[in-house]
């Protein structure tokens, strides 16, 4: 069992962008020294809700800063950037690192993030797909040539090459049903939503199990789930610490990927016009209850342990900062969880495997 901390850097009102990056910073270092796996950085444009441009920047800066913990990103929007360039500084961060970069990738989601870059979210899956194409050819071929609807490559020769061999582990975001089932064929890592529900989660991940059996390709070892986590003292304090957070997180949301119409969202995000228009009826006791683990340590383990029981998950994503929640008490309900939740899970998923080891031997 694995854990890793998500880092969002958001903006909320109040905060400077300079104490966005040290706070962000302290909680990866705290994140290593508490014992996590991994730290996750999402890369988002022009809102307060995600202040990370660019997130092999941060992971550079990040590899100087820690020693053990894998640095990945969740994700690198790739229609926003031209693959060439991409492969060379995953490879160089995955050199700088020592071999620690985890390759999250995506084609992005934000309307606003689209008509910022002058780009149109009707060519979102296919930038997406030339660009993995080609990032993996960069990773592993000494020249390569490419033609593309929009990328067009001649006798190209990129270095540096990954550490990792043949490359860093790529990972997928994957939302909607036919991306779910292209992740699955291509043997990568499934990143989720952080906010789907348990029932959408277990849809989700029928889905990827039928696609991987028609793929004939075998369950990946790696099985991450990504949720928000609050580890307060008591009920009553978790609702003083997160209603207001919560409420930002999905005002934010609905306000940055809403577009003037939900209409002019193409066709191929029809799930999120269905998903993301529902937003504005999203209250922390719902949230809390379906989506995210706030709640004592107590709390959380028990909730952990059922979705861990019916997901089978083995590295757990946690996104302990939110909104205008401290600083100070984001480190605190990290300390918790390390403390009081994450050696509970390693025991449980320990039991698990050795269960599933005596009944597939018997």
């Amino acid at each position: 069992m694995e854990f890793g901390a998500m880092l969002l850097l958001s903006r909320p009102q109040g905060r400077s962008q300079a104490d966005v990056y040290r706070q962000a910073l302290e909680q990866i270092e705290h994140a290593e020294a508490l014992g996590f796996d991994a730290v996750w950085l999402a890369e988002h444009h022009f809102s307060p809700y995600g202040q990370c441009p660019s997130t092999l920047t941060m992971a550079a800066h990040v590899a100087a800063r820690t020693r053990r913990v894998r640095i990945g990103t969740a994700v690198i929007i790739l229609p926003f950037w031209n693959p060439v360039l991409v492969a060379e500084e995953a490879a160089l961060v995955d050199q700088l690192s020592d071999g620690r970069l985890d390759l999250g990738i995506g084609r992005g989601y934000q309307w606003h993030e689209f008509q910022g870059f002058n780009l149109s979210m009707e060519e979102s899956r296919t930038r997406f797909l030339e660009s993995v194409d080609i990032i993996r050819k960069a990773f592993v071929e000494d020249r390569f040539d490419y033609q593309g609807e929009h990328y067009r490559f001649r006798d190209l020769s990129v270095d540096p090459k990954p550490l990792q061999q043949p490359h860093p582990p790529i990972w997928v975001a994957g939302v909607s049903p036919q991306t779910i089932a292209w992740i699955a064929e291509n043997g990568f890592y499934r990143l989720s939503a952080a906010t789907k529900t348990l029932e959408q989660l277990k849809r989700d991940d029928a889905l990827f199990q039928d696609a991987l059996r028609k793929a004939g390709r075998p369950p990946p070892d790696k099985n991450p789930l990504l949720r928000i986590v609050h580890v307060g003292e008591d009920e009553h304090s978790c609702r003083a610490d997160m209603e207001e957070p919560i409420r930002w997180f999905f005002a934010m949301q609905e306000r940055i990927v809403r577009p003037p119409q939900w209409d002019d969202l193409p066709d191929q995000y029809a799930y999120y016009r269905r998903a993301f228009s529902k937003l504005g009826n999203i209250d922390y006791d719902f949230a809390t209850r379906h989506q995210m683990l706030v709640g004592s340590a107590e709390d959380v383990t028990r909730r952990l342990i059922d979705l861990h029981d019916g997901l089978g998950f083995n590295h757990l994503m946690c996104q302990f900062a939110l909104g205008m929640l401290s600083h100070e008490k984001t480190m605190q309900s990290m300390e918790r969880f390390a403390r009081d939740v994450m050696p509970v899970l390693r025991q449980r998923h320990a039991q698990t495997r050795e269960a599933d080891a005596t009944n597939a031997a018997s």
